[in-house]
């Protein structure tokens, strides 16, 4: 069946001139202001696939995107930036490479549409406005990115089974999911990494 980034590719189907940006600023961005990020891990936050940097950045879009309220738990507690790291593990280097330059460019977009700093230092009520932002912004990359990051974060989120008695899902047809191996590779390789022999 693939990946979740192989499967959704409109994610990223950015014009010519938008994967042009991409490459160009993105690749750019990678090392720009790319110390500094491990702190605003948790201890059980291991990021393989992704930077520290992207990794943080996940995290901050999940604290705006999916806190705790009643009835559902927060994106974090439920481990999607995580989940989106093995995602990211698992899928194409080409995929993996885009969703890699859209974090990148969401984190210093803000000043883009009139927030300063960068997205994972802003306090989290102007984060949430500076996404907004983003979401409505004219420029069309800037659109396309913030609505295939928040479409991908809430996929994550409502496949975990603690969310379905808030929305009413009853479960799939098959009583136990069996997850791929792609995905008991990564189990065993995070498990490697937090509890080295």
């Amino acid at each position: 069946m693939g990946t979740f980034l192989e499967s959704r590719r409109r994610f990223i189907q950015l014009g010519v001139a938008g994967t042009a940006a991409l490459t160009a600023v993105g690749g750019g961005l990678r090392f720009f202001g790319a110390f500094g990020y491990s702190h605003r891990l948790a201890p059980q936050d291991l990021p393989i696939a992704l930077s520290a940097k992207e990794f943080a950045v996940v995290k901050a879009l999940c604290e705006i995107l999916l806190p705790e309220t009643p009835g559902f738990p927060s994106g974090e507690s439920l481990g999607v930036p995580q989940r989106i790291d093995e995602e990211v593990w698992a899928t194409s280097p080409r995929l993996a490479s885009d969703l890699k330059t859209c974090l990148q460019l969401l984190e210093h977009a803000p000043v883009m549409v009139g927030h300063f700093g960068r997205f994972s230092a802003l306090d989290p009520e102007v984060r949430a406005r500076a996404f907004q932002a983003l979401l409505t912004s004219q420029t069309d990359v800037l659109v396309q990115i913030s609505v295939g990051l928040k479409e991908m974060v809430h996929f994550f989120y409502y496949v975990r089974k603690e969310t379905w008695t808030g929305i009413g899902y009853e479960g799939p047809f098959v009583p136990e999911a069996v997850p791929p191996e792609s995905s008991k590779a990564y189990a065993a390789l995070l498990a490697s990494r937090r509890n080295p022999a």
